[in-house]
């Protein structure tokens, strides 16, 4: 069996500040997705293209959509 990869993501509820207890739980996620244990703990996603590439990227798709809609090849 191979090594299984795993994130793990702490959460504390919200609890009024003058209360003893504190409620608190861990979920273990399985690294089986691009997600990574931030992204799933905080419902967030953490972009790793850089803006240059993903203007290149847009620039080029609206150029090439431009030409075909006006019939030039």
């Amino acid at each position: 069996m191979k090594d299984i990869y795993f994130n793990l993501a702490f959460h504390i509820s919200p609890e009024k500040k003058n209360n003893v207890m504190i409620h608190w739980h861990i979920e273990v996620y399985p690294q089986i997705s691009n997600w990574s244990g931030f992204e799933r703990a905080f419902g967030v996603y953490m972009n790793n293209v850089s803006p240059e590439h993903a203007a290149e990227v847009l620039r080029s798709s609206c150029r090439k959509e431009l030409a075909e809609s006006l019939g030039v090849k």
